[in-house]
């Protein structure tokens, strides 16, 4: 029954204390935007291509 109780309370005072710690503020570095604002030029994406048929290699190509 004293264990019990000890560890009930062990339990009670490390949830208090775990709920006490202050929020800190703000890291010491922020991260870039996403989209970087005033940014207008935008770089078009290569059109899609179809890859070529495959081949059939013989044993002596392989090995090369």
């Amino acid at each position: 029954m004293k264990r019990i109780l000890c560890g009930l309370a062990l339990a009670f005072v490390t949830s208090v204390f775990a709920e006490q710690q202050t929020p800190s503020n703000q890291p010491p570095y922020t991260t870039p935007p996403t989209f970087p604002e005033g940014s207008t030029r935008q770089e078009q994406m290569p059109p899609d291509t179809k890859a070529p048929p495959p081949q059939d290699l013989s044993a002596a190509q392989v090995e090369q």
